[in-house]
């Protein structure tokens, strides 16, 4: 720790940190702050937002090192499913599995199904039945029209449904955790330490957005130009990230991050 003129600058040992990822150095974090006019408790909350960051992605990559081989894991679970599913279509080529699987685990499987996959799954006849059902419901309770009044609703609904296609429905979870396995799977097995390096950089980037208004007194813009588009590239590549994809990333990352919140990024975890 140093001192300098009053003001305290910390640094902190980051031995077996993750990548190439650091700190930045005295010089950086003062060109920083010269090239954005940040006084004093300004340039505090930045630079403990980067400390912050940095520290909870180096206690991450420790607790993911301490797991199993994930890129094995992935690739015997996506092994797994695809035989499920090969299996399952065998079967249904001889007999109805909605005559062999039991009430209760079709019953479960209806109402573990969302409202709009059921729409899907079902002939259109029966689900603008299921429509009108949940439409009546709406006017009896004297409720606002969201998806969770929706789910709640029309549970037992859902559960008949599901003891008439509970098949169909354990197809659709099973191709959809096929897909989500297989594209994992690749991105895991590109990468040797278990994540894509972009990872890092966006939740870096989160964490700049979320003190944006306190640093910059601005709300960070999806843009690829700006104030915000400048403070994070100075910062990111001063921690060692690379400078390729950082206005796409920003991008990317902000214009998430205001449909997650309802526009407000300091909200976002």
């Amino acid at each position: 720790m140093t001192e300098d003129d009053g003001h305290v600058f910390k640094t902190v040992s980051m031995t077996g940190m993750l990548s190439s990822l650091r700190l930045p150095t005295l010089e950086e974090r003062a060109t920083i702050t010269k090239v954005f006019g940040l006084d004093r408790v300004k340039e505090e909350i930045l630079f403990r937002a980067v400390l912050a960051a940095i520290q909870d992605l180096q206690i991450d990559e420790a607790i993911r090192n301490q797991r199993p081989d994930k890129v094995k894991s992935l690739i015997a679970l996506a092994a797994a499913v695809k035989r499920f599913r090969k299996a399952l279509d065998e079967i249904s080529g001889k007999v109805d599995l909605g005559d062999i699987m039991p009430i209760d685990l079709l019953e479960e499987l209806g109402g573990m199904a969302t409202f709009n996959t059921l729409q899907e799954l079902l002939p259109r006849k029966r689900s603008k039945g299921m429509i009108a059902i949940a439409n009546q419901k709406y006017i009896a309770a004297d409720e606002a029209e969201t998806i969770q009044t929706i789910e709640d609703l029309t549970l037992e609904d859902r559960k008949t449904l599901g003891v008439l296609c509970g098949d169909e429905v354990l197809r659709k979870v099973i191709d959809l955790t096929d897909e989500a396995v297989q594209h994992w799977a690749s991105e895991v097995s590109a990468n040797k330490n278990g994540r894509p390096r972009a990872f890092d950089r966006d939740f870096m980037i989160e964490c700049l957005a979320a003190v944006c208004p306190d640093v910059l007194g601005m709300r960070p813009r999806a843009s690829t130009v700006g104030r915000f588009m400048d403070l994070c590239r100075l910062v990111l590549e001063s921690c060692g990230f690379e400078e390729d994809g950082i206005e796409k990333a920003v991008y990317r990352v902000v214009a998430r991050m205001k449909v997650e919140v309802g526009g407000d990024p300091r909200n976002h975890p």
